[in-house]
């Protein structure tokens, strides 16, 4: 088992298949996120709680402005996760920095491995880089901060069990969630690549997250579109037990669908590939 100051391989790995990251493609432009992995999460005092506050902090050179609407904006957005999530015992933090050198060493990473990213989550806060976090738009600010507290609250960082699809997915059903913004925008690249290719027939895979843009565009957007699924058909309960079963090994995703949905694996990918076609049309 590795010690708590060493970054587990399979963290580092999945780490660098999401360090170009695009969320929503068609919506905000592209968004790149890393999720780092050295093993060990901070911890509230009360435990079984979620934790009432949220520390938001900067480095040098960050501009008041930018601290200041994350701090205006981040308890909300933390709530938003835990309404969803449910009860959690991490202690959420945002720490901004102010460009890819400063980015890099906050993450313990070189400045070519993060330079064009706007976010970086590690297993105990959020790292945002300034300019380009505030570069966009309210709604796209909004959306970024609350995939990566989903992150967080989730322990993703430090998680190889949970298919890379529902990590994101799951991510991005949170984050877009009462966004206002329409599925036809958020899942554009997913709903054009129907209309192109026809039905799909799997779910993401894992190599898809590391490809090129466009190619990774519709692996969020099939993702995110899995999960809402998930939770339009069966309940939001559903698609965070699903996810809950699935964390650190406690179940395969076969067995965790069949237990939260009551049908197979096969037949979910079905009716969901069905739902997407519907929005192709």
């Amino acid at each position: 088992m590795p010690s708590k100051t060493s970054v587990p391989d399979h963290a580092e790995t999945r780490a660098l298949r999401r360090a170009a990251w695009v969320l929503a493609l068609a919506v905000f432009g592209s968004l790149a996120v890393l999720i780092l992995g050295p093993a060990g999460v901070a911890r509230s005092a009360r435990s079984g709680r979620a934790p009432d506050l949220i520390e938001v902090d900067a480095g040098p050179g960050v501009p008041a402005d930018a601290l200041a609407d994350v701090q205006r904006t981040a308890s909300g957005e933390w709530a938003r996760v835990v309404a969803v999530w449910g009860t959690s015992t991490v202690q959420p933090r945002v720490h901004l920095v102010a460009g890819s050198e400063a980015l890099a060493t906050a993450a313990g990473r070189s400045p070519a491995s993060v330079r064009g990213l706007v976010a970086l989550t590690t297993p105990d806060r959020v790292l945002l880089e300034s300019t380009a976090y505030t570069a966009l738009a309210p709604s796209g600010r909004r959306v970024v901060l609350t995939h990566e507290l989903t992150h967080l609250v989730t322990g993703a960082a430090a998680d190889p069990d949970v298919p890379v699809w529902l990590e994101e997915g799951f991510a991005d059903y949170v984050g877009f969630l009462d966004s206002g913004i329409p599925v036809a925008e958020s899942a554009k690249a997913a709903i054009d690549q129907v209309r192109r290719s026809g039905r799909l027939t799997q779910l993401p895979q894992e190599v898809a997250f590391s490809a090129g843009p466009s190619e990774q565009a519709v692996a969020y957007a099939e993702a995110w579109l899995m999960c809402r699924w998930l939770a339009e058909r069966y309940g939001q309960e559903a698609l965070v037990a699903t996810y809950r079963a699935v964390a650190h090994g406690r179940a395969g995703l076969s067995a965790a669908i069949q237990q939260v949905t009551g049908q197979s694996l096969g037949v979910a990918v079905q009716s969901w590939s069905r739902s997407v076609s519907e929005l192709a049309r």
